[in-house]
C-alpha cells in the first residue's frame, strides 16, 4: 500500500519555532535567558479587587499603570501576564491550618469547620499578575511572531557582557518595583524556580 503524496507545506517541528529558555540566579537576580541572549526578569504584582475598590481608586491605578508604561525607558519590553486559578483547595487548607494552630473552644472550632465547608462549596478563583520585563540585548534583530528564531552568536557574548546584562536587569527590576509600589501595587521578584 502506498501513501498518498502530501500536497501542502512541509511539516515543521514546533521546536523550530519555540525557543528554549535557561534560568539563572546570579547577584540576587533570577532571569530567563533566551537563545537570542535576551535576559528576562519576572515580578509578581499585587492586584486590586475591583469589586471592593472605589471608582476613584481604580481610575487612579489605571493612570499610574499608564504612566509606568509610558515612562519606561526606550528599548524596554514589558509583558503583563495574568494567571487565573480556579482550584482554591490549597488556600482553603491554609485557612484551616492557620485558624486551628491552637486549640479552639467548641463553638469557634465549629465555626471554622463550617467556614471551611462553605468555602469549599464556593466557585472561588484567584488571580495572579506577573510582569515580565527585558531590554533589547543588541545582539541582533527580533523576528516577527511565527518566524523561526535564530540562536545568537555566542562568540559575541563575553563574561563581561553577561555581567552587564545581569546588572542591567537588576536595575530594571528595582526601577519597576519602585514605580509599581509608588502606584500602590506591591511587587516581588520571583526566584529562578518560580520563574
Amino acid at each position: 500500500m502506498t501513501r498518498p503524496k502530501r500536497t501542502g507545506p512541509p511539516e515543521v517541528s514546533l521546536a523550530d519555532f519555540v525557543p528554549l529558555w535557561r534560568t539563572l540566579d546570579e547577584d540576587g537576580v533570577a532571569a530567563l535567558v533566551t537563545p537570542a541572549l535576551d535576559y528576562v526578569g519576572v515580578l509578581e504584582v499585587g492586584t486590586v479587587d475591583a469589586r471592593f475598590a472605589s471608582s476613584e481608586a481604580i481610575t487612579g491605578l489605571g493612570e499610574a499603570l499608564r504612566a509606568l508604561v509610558s515612562g519606561s525607558e526606550d528599548g524596554w519590553t514589558l509583558h503583563f501576564l495574568a494567571r487565573v486559578l480556579t482550584d482554591a483547595s490549597g488556600d482553603i487548607a491554609d485557612y484551616r491550618r492557620v485558624a486551628t494552630q491552637r486549640p479552639l473552644p467548641g463553638p469557634l472550632a465549629a465555626y471554622v469547620e463550617a467556614r471551611v465547608e462553605w468555602l469549599g462549596a464556593q466557585p472561588l478563583r484567584r488571580t495572579r499578575l506577573f510582569l515580565a520585563f527585558s531590554r533589547g540585548s543588541g545582539l541582533g534583530p527580533r523576528p516577527p511572531g511565527g518566524v523561526k528564531m535564530l540562536f545568537a552568536n555566542l562568540a559575541k557574548h563575553s563574561e563581561a557582557r553577561h555581567r552587564e546584562e545581569v546588572s542591567a536587569l537588576k536595575a530594571m527590576r528595582n526601577a519597576l518595583t519602585a514605580r509599581l509600589q509608588a502606584a500602590g501595587l506591591p511587587a516581588r521578584p520571583l526566584d529562578a524556580k518560580a520563574v
